[in-house]
């Protein structure tokens, strides 16, 4: 929900991964939203 970049969150300490650049350049394959762009909908609201 935008509130960690992707960077951030693979030097995180709790994240392992072989490749962080393969990870990173895997997710810059789909679109990427901006913070200002998203929204916390609540469950009462979604049918």
């Amino acid at each position: 929900m935008g509130e960690i970049s992707l960077g951030e969150l693979l030097k995180h300490k709790d994240v392992k991964t072989d490749d962080n650049n393969r990870v990173n350049n895997f997710f810059l394959l789909f679109d990427q939203v901006a913070p200002s762009k998203t929204q916390l909908i609540p469950a009462s609201e979604v049918n």
